[in-house]
């Protein structure tokens, strides 16, 4: 008896092998088929460099004298960008998983009219105003998730988002007080830089939407928010991105 439980334990796995083993490993090979790449087919991984141009501003919240009132001008700056697509799906191609390099330049200019009220010498009033002027350089390392909602042989619909880890350094770093006593003739002026701590490491949040034409050509932009630049300050920094970039795709 115990010679036919073994015999039947020994012969169970080579049944059942015999049976759906064969259909396993037909299926299996259809697969690999089915996944062998061809001389033409689209490439797993895609390169892409690009530049653009940046926009936005710096709001400040609390007790700060900018929280209130203040006015703001944001010039242009200009944006690089680099880096790489990760495609999951070589048949739909859907869905990417995207490492991208950038540096960018902001600039940031605000001021509060009559920001300052006091009594100078002699009690006489004192009015004044107060600046302050924030240029920010970027290099900003964003992984981010791309789907392609549209694609066709000539237009592709994308959208993404991710995270970003930015670097920044802070050559200007000014705050102007403009003081205006009563009866005198010239204001005085004082100036201050490097009074307001900034923080050289930020965590950003990127949403990016676009369009590829023709294969190659991706237009795209970015709506960027930074929660705060600043160790010392309450802070955040938006900033929207208009972009080209040329994909180095089969």
């Amino acid at each position: 008896m115990k010679n036919i439980c073994l015999l039947l334990f020994l012969c169970t796995p080579l049944f059942c092998f015999a049976q759906y083993g064969t259909q396993g490993i037909r299926l299996s090979s259809d697969t690999a088929k089915k996944r062998v790449r061809k001389p033409g087919d689209p490439s797993a991984v895609g390169f892409f460099i690009g530049g653009g141009i940046t926009a936005g501003g710096l709001s400040y919240s609390g007790n700060d004298f900018l929280a209130h009132n203040a006015t703001q001008s944001a010039p242009i700056g200009p944006m690089a960008s680099l880096g790489v697509d990760f495609f999951t799906d070589l048949d739909t191609r859907k869905l990417a998983f995207r490492v991208q390099l950038e540096g960018y330049k902001s600039e940031y200019h605000l001021s509060v009219k009559n920001g300052t009220s006091t009594a100078g010498v002699g009690g006489f009033p004192v009015t004044g105003d107060e600046t302050r002027d924030i240029t920010r350089n970027t290099i900003s390392l964003n992984p981010q998730i791309i789907y392609y909602a549209y694609r066709s042989p000539q237009l592709k619909v994308f959208f993404g988002a991710g995270f970003g880890a930015d670097v920044s350094t802070f050559p200007v770093n000014k705050t102007t007080t403009t003081l205006y006593p009563s009866g005198a003739v010239t204001p005085t002026v004082t100036s201050q830089s490097g009074t307001t701590l900034m923080n050289g490491f930020q965590l950003s949040l990127p949403v990016r939407a676009g369009v590829v034409l023709a294969k190659h050509f991706e237009l795209n932009a970015a709506y960027i928010l930074t929660p705060s630049i600043s160790n010392s300050e309450s802070n955040s920094v938006t900033i929207y991105q208009f972009g080209l970039n040329y994909l180095f795709l089969k």
